[in-house]
């Protein structure tokens, strides 16, 4: 029987506290290619070397397509056409960090499968894996659960306070108590969050409710407010959507 196959291991890694967010390790031995005229190669071993070298072709066309379109999402790729590039489609244009490794030879009779190894590894290097989207999901979740968990608390006297930002105190009406929905007033332009009391005197026992009085320049200055409102949503830990 031959000795020659492509080989795959797995590692699955997860965290003993979070074992739903598992993490998965490939580690593949990729066979060469092989000329069979040049070998002679018969019956079982014949099979396998051209299992081998059609696995082989459809890893190339999945890396050239990729490769076409420059780490966008959009387009077909092969994925399917071969049972090898099934398995590895994590790691080839995926949302994973991928190494590859390539060997070859100085020796002359394979003059021809080293050129073609060096062509792929170069072709290969093109391809943009779109680890650097799920990383920064990774991080933006992660910040959400801080905020979650960071909340400060909030003191009301006769349902008033303040809220220390680093633009500046901000002045809040409301009913800030622990847990439950979190409802925010946001005020109209030349107006103050005194505007919403019935609204805050009708959501009192059903809802944690707040309504900051913003400084507002101009009508136009928008950047500024929207700005101050995350600001003041992460200090009372409210995540962002």
């Amino acid at each position: 029987a031959s000795s020659r196959s492509h080989a795959i291991l797995l590692v699955m890694i997860a965290e003993e506290a979070k074992p739903e967010a598992a993490n998965a390790m490939y580690l593949v031995d990729l066979a060469g290619s092989e000329r069979t005229k040049r070998s002679g190669v018969e019956g079982q071993r014949f099979t396998e070397a051209t299992a081998i070298n059609t696995a082989l072709s459809a890893l190339g066309r999945v890396v050239t397509n990729l490769v076409a379109n420059d780490g966008k999402p959009q387009g077909h790729i092969s994925y399917k056409d071969n049972p090898l590039t099934y398995l590895l489609k994590c790691g080839i244009g995926g949302r994973s960090r991928t190494a590859l490794i390539c060997c070859i030879t100085s020796a002359e009779d394979s003059m021809e499968e080293t050129i073609q190894t060096l062509r792929f590894a170069l072709q290969a290097s093109h391809v943009k894996n779109r680890v650097a989207n799920k990383e920064k999901k990774d991080r933006e979740t992660a910040k959400a659960d801080a905020i979650a968990e960071a909340g400060n608390a909030l003191a009301l006297s006769e349902g008033r306070g303040v809220v220390p930002l680093k633009t500046g105190d901000v002045p809040v009406l409301g009913d800030w108590g622990d847990g439950g929905p979190a409802v925010i007033c946001l005020h109209d332009f030349g107006k103050t969050g005194d505007q919403f009391a019935g609204v805050i005197e009708h959501l009192k026992g059903k809802a944690r409710v707040l309504a900051p009085t913003f400084r507002m320049a101009t009508e136009k200055n928008h950047d500024a407010l929207v700005d101050d409102v995350k600001a003041l949503l992460d200090w009372l830990g409210v995540a962002r959507p």
